[in-house]
């Protein structure tokens, strides 16, 4: 039983547990398959603070505007060079990481 309620034999043998993320991937992956038009993805911290999912949409050039938690490593130029910092020390210093101010 699931939640009260009886599962058709070998359907929980089949479903896999996946994130949220996961699923927003494949659900965006389905679109651009099936030819879907879209100009951006935006989501929430919970998605935000998936860098596997972050990393996707980058490498599939698909522009996304997700919320990170403040204490969020991210890459940035620093005067020793590329490295990992803080979302709210890049915040608090004035930084963009995209460049559009």
């Amino acid at each position: 039983m699931v939640g009260g309620l009886e599962a058709a034999p070998g359907v929980l043998e089949r479903v896999r547990f996946q994130t949220k993320p996961q699923l927003a991937q494949k659900v965006v992956e389905r679109a651009v398959e099936s030819g879907v038009p879209f100009r951006w993805f935006a989501g929430d911290t919970v998605y935000g603070s998936d860098r596997r999912l972050r990393r996707w949409l980058e490498q599939q050039e698909i522009s996304h505007v997700l919320a990170i938690k403040s204490n969020e490593k991210l890459w940035a130029g620093t005067e020793e060079g590329p490295r990992q910092v803080r979302a709210d020390r890049l915040a608090s210093q004035g930084k963009d990481r995209t460049g559009l101010g």
